[in-house]
């Protein structure tokens, strides 16, 4: 996953208003979720839930390992 490259700007604010803001211009909205062992928690964040619930384009949650 190394070779991924994302840009962006850098916004002030709580997470889930800017991301709802880039997601009225965005195909997609893809979060980062953190998982142990290969199992992503059950219990998501509110940034996660205000995007699954709010976002007026489709939500891929990616799982992303915890550092060693």
């Amino acid at each position: 996953m190394s070779n991924i490259r994302g840009q962006g700007p850098v916004v002030d604010g709580p997470a889930h208003h800017a991301l709802l803001q880039a997601a009225q211009h965005a195909d997609l909205l893809v979060l980062g979720v953190r998982h142990r062992h290969g199992i992503v928690h059950r219990e998501l964040r509110p940034t996660h839930h205000a995007a699954l619930r709010h976002s007026p384009c489709p939500v891929a949650l990616v799982g992303v390992p915890w550092p060693n």
